[in-house]
Protein backbone atom coordinates (compact mmCIF):
# COMPACT_ATOMS: atom_id res chain seq x y z
CA UNK A 1 0.00 0.00 0.00
CA UNK A 2 2.86 2.36 -0.23
CA UNK A 3 3.43 4.98 -2.93
CA UNK A 4 6.63 6.76 -3.22
CA UNK A 5 7.16 10.39 -4.47
CA UNK A 6 10.30 12.54 -3.59
CA UNK A 7 8.54 15.25 -2.92
CA UNK A 8 6.84 14.22 0.22
CA UNK A 9 8.52 12.16 2.63
CA UNK A 10 5.25 10.30 4.06
CA UNK A 11 4.54 9.30 0.48
CA UNK A 12 7.15 6.38 1.15
CA UNK A 13 6.08 5.39 4.24
CA UNK A 14 4.59 1.91 5.33
CA UNK A 15 0.85 1.11 6.03
CA UNK A 16 0.17 -1.49 8.64
CA UNK A 17 -2.92 -3.15 8.53
CA UNK A 18 -5.78 -5.24 11.04
CA UNK A 19 -8.92 -7.13 10.68
CA UNK A 20 -10.85 -7.99 6.89
CA UNK A 21 -8.34 -7.72 4.05
CA UNK A 22 -9.27 -5.00 2.12
CA UNK A 23 -11.25 -6.51 -1.16
CA UNK A 24 -13.42 -7.90 1.32
CA UNK A 25 -13.63 -5.28 4.17
CA UNK A 26 -17.36 -3.41 4.03
CA UNK A 27 -15.64 -0.51 5.66
CA UNK A 28 -12.12 0.96 7.19
CA UNK A 29 -10.54 2.99 9.56
CA UNK A 30 -7.48 4.66 9.31
CA UNK A 31 -5.55 5.69 12.23
CA UNK A 32 -3.40 8.61 12.38
CA UNK A 33 -0.40 8.04 15.28
CA UNK A 34 0.91 11.01 17.27
CA UNK A 35 4.41 12.63 17.55
CA UNK A 36 7.17 10.20 18.25
CA UNK A 37 4.70 6.96 17.52
CA UNK A 38 4.59 4.13 15.13
CA UNK A 39 1.95 2.65 13.33
CA UNK A 40 2.41 -0.26 15.51
CA UNK A 41 1.10 1.72 18.11
CA UNK A 42 -2.09 3.24 16.86
CA UNK A 43 -3.02 0.13 15.32
CA UNK A 44 -3.21 -1.63 18.61
CA UNK A 45 -6.33 -0.17 19.88
CA UNK A 46 -7.67 -2.07 16.60
CA UNK A 47 -8.47 -5.43 18.58
CA UNK A 48 -10.18 -3.76 21.20
CA UNK A 49 -12.48 -1.88 18.85
CA UNK A 50 -12.60 -4.85 15.91
CA UNK A 51 -15.90 -4.61 14.83
CA UNK A 52 -15.23 -7.32 12.05
CA UNK A 53 -15.45 -6.83 8.36
CA UNK A 54 -13.32 -3.73 8.83
CA UNK A 55 -9.81 -2.76 7.49
CA UNK A 56 -7.92 -0.89 9.86
CA UNK A 57 -4.88 1.08 8.08
CA UNK A 58 -2.28 3.03 9.67
CA UNK A 59 0.13 4.70 7.90
CA UNK A 60 3.42 6.02 9.16
CA UNK A 61 4.89 9.19 9.26
CA UNK A 62 8.45 10.40 8.40
CA UNK A 63 10.58 10.23 11.08
CA UNK A 64 7.69 10.02 13.65
CA UNK A 65 6.43 13.31 13.10
CA UNK A 66 3.52 14.25 10.71
CA UNK A 67 4.59 18.00 11.14
CA UNK A 68 7.45 19.60 13.08
CA UNK A 69 5.59 22.11 15.30
CA UNK A 70 2.57 21.87 17.42
CA UNK A 71 -0.85 22.43 15.75
CA UNK A 72 -1.76 25.54 17.88
CA UNK A 73 1.45 27.65 16.20
CA UNK A 74 0.77 29.51 13.00
CA UNK A 75 -0.09 26.50 9.71
CA UNK A 76 2.54 28.50 8.10
CA UNK A 77 5.47 27.49 10.90
CA UNK A 78 4.23 23.48 9.79
CA UNK A 79 4.35 24.14 6.00
CA UNK A 80 5.25 22.13 4.03
CA UNK A 81 4.71 19.29 6.11
CA UNK A 82 1.26 20.10 7.16
CA UNK A 83 -0.02 19.72 3.55
CA UNK A 84 2.20 17.01 2.68
CA UNK A 85 0.62 14.92 5.80
CA UNK A 86 -2.70 15.41 4.34
CA UNK A 87 -1.73 14.32 1.42
CA UNK A 88 -0.59 11.09 2.49
CA UNK A 89 -4.37 10.48 3.99
CA UNK A 90 -5.74 11.28 0.79
CA UNK A 91 -3.86 8.92 -1.25
CA UNK A 92 -4.70 5.89 1.61
CA UNK A 93 -8.32 7.69 1.19
CA UNK A 94 -7.76 6.75 -2.70
CA UNK A 95 -6.80 3.25 -2.45
CA UNK A 96 -9.66 2.20 -0.20
CA UNK A 97 -11.91 3.86 -2.22
CA UNK A 98 -10.28 2.40 -5.30
CA UNK A 99 -10.54 -1.20 -3.63
CA UNK A 100 -14.40 -0.37 -3.16
CA UNK A 101 -14.86 1.11 -0.27
CA UNK A 102 -16.86 4.32 -0.17
CA UNK A 103 -16.21 7.11 1.98
CA UNK A 104 -19.28 6.96 3.48
CA UNK A 105 -18.08 3.71 5.17
CA UNK A 106 -14.52 5.51 6.10
CA UNK A 107 -13.67 6.05 9.67
CA UNK A 108 -10.73 8.73 10.16
CA UNK A 109 -9.34 8.15 14.11
CA UNK A 110 -6.59 10.09 15.18
CA UNK A 111 -4.01 10.31 18.49
CA UNK A 112 -2.29 13.09 19.25
CA UNK A 113 -0.89 14.84 15.89
CA UNK A 114 -3.40 12.56 14.39
CA UNK A 115 -6.11 14.47 16.30
CA UNK A 116 -5.18 17.40 14.24
CA UNK A 117 -4.46 15.55 11.42
CA UNK A 118 -8.20 13.57 11.26
CA UNK A 119 -10.42 16.84 11.65
CA UNK A 120 -8.23 18.73 9.55
CA UNK A 121 -8.55 17.02 6.39
CA UNK A 122 -12.26 16.33 6.89
CA UNK A 123 -12.48 19.88 6.86
CA UNK A 124 -11.06 20.43 4.21
CA UNK A 125 -12.15 17.22 2.06
CA UNK A 126 -15.78 17.95 3.10
CA UNK A 127 -17.37 14.27 2.02
CA UNK A 128 -19.68 12.70 4.26
CA UNK A 129 -17.43 10.45 6.13
CA UNK A 130 -18.14 7.54 8.56
CA UNK A 131 -17.13 8.94 10.86
CA UNK A 132 -14.23 11.46 12.64
CA UNK A 133 -12.33 10.48 15.87
CA UNK A 134 -10.00 12.07 17.93
CA UNK A 135 -8.57 10.63 20.95
CA UNK A 136 -5.97 13.45 22.34
CA UNK A 137 -4.51 16.10 20.59
CA UNK A 138 -1.47 18.83 20.73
Amino acid sequence: MNSTSPSNPHAGTRTLAYGAPLEEARAAMIMLHGRGASPEDILGVAPLIDLGSLIYLAPAAMDGAWYPQTFLRLQSVNQPWLDLALRRIGSLISQVETAGIPVERIVLLGFSQGVCLAPEYAARNAWRYGGVAVLSGD
